[in-house]
């Protein structure tokens, strides 16, 4: 290495810890330091691999790990009888997006970028057709708790029973949205 015009001497000085856990200097050649060196990459290169097998590993497992969460909430949402299916399959679709957003770099080595990026969108829009009817479960049961608050009850049945025709059309849309390829190829192609 040469810092401006003055070179490294072949030697440098070393630190070792003695028992006691005191430093002491040393001298090592400068070609001992380039046989380390030379050593250590090889033994990095190998490390670097087995790093990335183990990111490939943990992706995987955490990506289809939140899909496998999702995809188990899809009965229970489609019913539409249970609000909770469908806040639970909303948080999860936003669980395995982060995810998959997070590991993309390593699931990308192994399943290609424009699969994960796929994979992205067809959450997003599951998430979104999902998020349609959770957002009206969520307006009704604001609309019940302020009028019973408030205590007004001239124009809320209206207001009620339209937020249900509101709530029925969007849950027709989310489950014709189950039924598309983008969502049959997540539930297919992701979790392998």
């Amino acid at each position: 290495h040469v810092h401006g015009s003055e070179a490294v001497p072949e030697t440098a000085t070393s630190y070792e810890t003695t028992r006691n856990g005191h430093a002491v200097a040393g001298e090592l050649a400068m070609s001992t330091l380039k046989s380390f060196a030379s050593g250590a990459t090889s033994t990095t290169g190998r490390r670097r691999k087995r790093i990335e097998a183990d990111a490939i590993h943990v992706g995987a497992t955490v990506v289809s790990g939140h899909l496998a969460r999702a995809i188990a909430q899809i009965p229970g949402a489609t019913v539409g009888d249970d609000h909770e299916f469908v806040h639970r399959l909303r948080v999860a679709c936003r669980r395995t997006r982060v995810a998959l957003e997070l590991w993309s770099g390593p699931l990308g080595q192994v399943l290609g970028d424009d699969q994960v990026k796929r994979a992205r969108r067809g959450l997003r829009d599951l998430a979104r057709s999902v998020g349609a009817v959770r957002d009206l479960d969520v307006w009704l049961l604001d609309l019940v708790a302020l009028s019973a608050r408030a205590g007004v009850t001239s124009g809320v049945g209206e207001l009620r029973d339209r937020a249900n025709v509101e709530r029925e059309i969007a849950n027709s849309a989310f489950r014709k949205h189950l039924e598309s390829s983008d969502v049959a190829w997540l539930c297919d192609v992701v979790p392998v």
